[in-house]
C-alpha cells in the first residue's frame, strides 16, 4: 500500500505541474497529493505495526478517490480509462485482504462506479464498460486470492504427508496461543519413527517417503477434527490434543498402534494453560527419547 499511495502521490504531483485538463480542480488534487504522501509516510514508519483498520480505511478512501476521478473526466473515454484504477484496487485487495472483505469492498466499488456513470449522465452508453470493469476486477480479485491461499497452504503444509509443517505449527501456536491458554485438559504428544534411518539406508529414500506418507495417513485416520497434527521434520511428528487428558491420549496412541504396523515411540505430557509451548514440547521430546531408548534396549536383549 505504501508503494501504491506513493505512486499516486507522484502521479498527482505530475498532473498538477502538467495538467491535461486546465479546468481540473487544483485544490482538490493538491489535497489528494498531500494525503497520499502522508499515508505513504505513516505506513513506512509503522511498517508491520500498521493497524489493519488503517489499511481498510485507506482502501475505502482509494476507491472513493478513484470514483471521483471518473466523475470529473471530461469525456466518456476518459471516464472509462479512469475506471481502470478500480482494477488496480481489486488486485491489491485480492492479494492482501480476506476474500469476504475484499468482495464486500469490490461490491461497494462496482455499485459506486455505476452510480457515478449515472450521475454523469453516461448511462446506458457506458453500461458495457461498467460490466467489463466490474467483471475484470472481481475475476482478478478472486484469482489473486486463490493464488495467495495456495501459497499460504504450501508454506505451512508438509508436501509428503499433507500435515502442517514446522512453520505451520509455529504460526498456529502463535495465532491461537492467547485463545487456547485456558483450554484444559490439553495433551501434547511427540512421535518419532523407530528404525527410520535403517529403512532409508536399506530400501532407499523413496521407501522412506512412502513410510512417512503411510504414517501421516494413519495419524489423520485416528485424530479428531479438533486435534492438530504436524510433521516437524524428518520422522518426527507432534500432536496437539485439546480437551484430552493423558488417558485419552494414551487411548489414541493405542488406536494408532493398531492402524499401522510401523514401530514408533512417543512422549506424552499435559500442556498446562499458560505454559510455554516449547517447554511442553521439550518435556514430551525427552519422554519420547526415554521410550525409544527403552524399546531399543528390549530389542537388543531379545
Amino acid at each position: 500500500m505504501a508503494l501504491w499511495f506513493g505512486a499516486c502521490s507522484i502521479v498527482l504531483a505530475f498532473a498538477l505541474v502538467q495538467p491535461m485538463n486546465p479546468n481540473a480542480q487544483g485544490p482538490i488534487r493538491i489535497g489528494m497529493c498531500i494525503y497520499a504522501a502522508a499515508v505513504t509516510a505513516v505506513i513506512l514508519v509503522l511498517r508491520a505495526g500498521t493497524p489493519g483498520w488503517f489499511l481498510y480505511v485507506q482502501t475505502a478512501v482509494a476507491i472513493v478517490a478513484s470514483l471521483w476521478i471518473v466523475y470529473i473526466a471530461i469525456t466518456p473515454t476518459g471516464a472509462v480509462t479512469s475506471s481502470i484504477n478500480l482494477i488496480i484496487v481489486a488486485a491489491y485487495m485480492g492479494w492482501w485482504m480476506p476474500r469476504v472483505v475484499a468482495l464486500a469492498f469490490m461490491l461497494y466499488a462496482s455499485l459506486g462506479l455505476l452510480l457515478v456513470y449515472a450521475w454523469g449522465e453516461r448511462l446506458p452508453t457506458l453500461l458495457v464498460p461498467w460490466l467489463v470493469v466490474s467483471a475484470a476486477s472481481i475475476c482478478l480479485l478472486l484469482a489473486f486470492g486463490t493464488l495467495v491461499a495456495h501459497m499460504k497452504r504450501q508454506l505451512v503444509t508438509d508436501p509428503l504427508t499433507g500435515l502442517l509443517n514446522r512453520s505451520g505449527m509455529v504460526s498456529l501456536v502463535d495465532h491461537r496461543g492467547e485463545a487456547s491458554r485456558a483450554v484444559t485438559p490439553r495433551a501434547l504428544m511427540v512421535i518419532d519413527l523407530d528404525q527410520f534411518k535403517a529403512i532409508n539406508d536399506r530400501e532407499g529414500h523413496l521407501a522412506g517417503d512412502r513410510t512417512l506418507v503411510s504414517f501421516g495417513a494413519a495419524l489423520r485416520s485416528v485424530i479428531r477434527p479438533t486435534d492438530i497434527a504436524f510433521r516437524t521434520g524428518g520422522d518426527e511428528f507432534v500432536l496437539i490434543l485439546p480437551q484430552t487428558d493423558t488417558a485419552g491420549a494414551e487411548a489414541l496412541a493405542a488406536r494408532l498402534r493398531t492402524t499401522i504396523s510401523l514401530e514408533w515411540s512417543y512422549g506424552l505430557t499435559d500442556w498446562a494453560p499458560g505454559e510455554d509451548f516449547d517447554a511442553a514440547v521439550a518435556r514430551a521430546d525427552h519422554l519420547m527419547y526415554e521410550q525409544k531408548a527403552d524399546r531399543a534396549m528390549r530389542r537388543g536383549a531379545s
